[in-house]
């Protein structure tokens, strides 16, 4: 996951003390002297201060981070770096002070809250920015609900959410999960249940859809990350390596097993649906001759396409089955379609449904040109 602290250790594993002072004044704007007054300090009280400078350097005028990111500033390599009288480079040994100190200052609530959430990698540093009221995070309280997801401590240092309501951008990614999703790796020094998601796609179109994907990732889930490019530039890609996020997309959808029950969509409003079907045909689908065209060999996916479609008053109609040669296999398999009428997908583009930048730009093309002649 990407690290949004300012400093990190390897800044600070080879820098001498000069370098140190330099770091924390360009990064957050805290002084040599204010470094002096905290190293005047002795215990947790050196700590506390330290970690108050940097909460109020965050939120200062010249160096302001978002809210829901002052959490990240606060580590052991970040309050390393300020306690220490003098900076010779022994990362370990004052990393080391600081999880001593903060292990002492939490001798029973660290144990009581592991024990409570055993799907959560709660550390003595997590506590001590719940105590300094900087975590902005809701994955406690999602537990608590009955939300089932796996965090890491990266999880809690960045601050990651997840919905604690289902609505329209949970379908979204709902969506987008199912239709370009896969288990990228599992991450063993996250935690046991720690995995990665990679969404990978190389239809038109892609890359604007991911950009949108992005957004929804940080106005939901307070997870930063962006869109790439593969080197040919024929495929576009999302790493979504928040072991929170990236578990609670798998236990919709089991990925690595390929299976869809559409179960979760029992239990959820229109919006949800709604964006679920609005991800999933911005992956998925083919804009010709005016209509959308959706293919997959998993007919329960259209079947669920199709109803939510016409709970919306979008016409469709599902095709098939065709006779589709299995890939590297010499055997045949049965693919269905999806087709959305021409009608319905321009109320889809004046409605902001169509996510995918390629549909809503052959759409407009369309229309300008005069073509709105619309056949059922």
């Amino acid at each position: 996951m990407t690290n949004t602290s300012l400093i990190q250790r390897r800044d600070l594993e080879k820098a001498s003390d000069q370098d140190r002072y330099r770091l924390y004044f360009e990064r957050y704007g805290i002084t040599p002297e204010e470094i002096a007054r905290i190293c005047s300090k002795a215990g947790f009280e050196k700590v506390w201060a330290a970690g108050r400078t940097l909460v109020e350097h965050c939120r200062g005028k010249t160096f302001s981070i978002p809210q829901k990111k002052v959490s990240a500033q606060i580590s052991e390599t970040t309050l390393a770096g300020l306690i220490a009288e003098e900076w010779d480079g022994n990362y370990g040994r004052h990393s080391s002070n600081v999880s001593g100190t903060l292990l002492n200052r939490y001798p029973s609530e660290l144990p009581k809250l592991k024990r409570g959430f055993p799907d959560i990698q709660v550390n003595s540093t997590h506590l001590f920015r719940e105590e300094l009221g900087i975590y902005a995070g809701n994955l406690f309280e999602a537990v608590r609900q009955g939300h089932e997801f796996y965090a890491s401590a990266d999880d809690l240092r960045e601050s990651i959410c997840v919905p604690l309501e289902w609505n329209y951008d949970a379908g979204l990614m709902a969506g987008i999960g199912l239709a370009e999703g896969a288990v990228q790796r599992m991450r063993l020094e996250s935690g046991p249940k720690a995995i990665d998601i990679l969404l990978k796609s190389k239809r038109e179109g892609a890359s604007g859809l991911h950009d949108s994907i992005c957004k929804v990732l940080q106005s939901a889930f307070n997870f930063t990350t962006n869109p790439y490019s593969s080197e040919d530039g024929t495929a576009s890609y999302v790493s979504i390596n928040s072991s929170a996020v990236a578990t609670w997309i798998n236990n919709l959808f089991p990925l690595r097993q390929r299976t869809y029950d559409g179960e979760f969509l029992a239990f959820v409003g229109d919006d949800v649906k709604l964006g679920f079907f609005a991800a999933y045909i911005a992956a998925k689908g083919r804009y010709q001759a005016g209509t959308l065209m959706t293919n997959s060999t998993r007919k329960h996916i259209l079947e669920d396409l199709h109803e939510i479609a016409a709970s919306a008053n979008l016409g469709s109609t599902l095709l098939g089955p065709y006779q589709l040669r299995a890939r590297f296999k010499d055997c045949m398999s049965e693919s269905y379609r999806l087709r959305i009428h021409p009608h319905s997908v321009i109320t889809m583009y004046e409605k902001g449904m169509l996510l995918n930048p390629a549909h809503e730009e052959q759409v407009k093309k369309r229309l300008h040109e005069g073509r709105t002649c619309i056949q059922n």
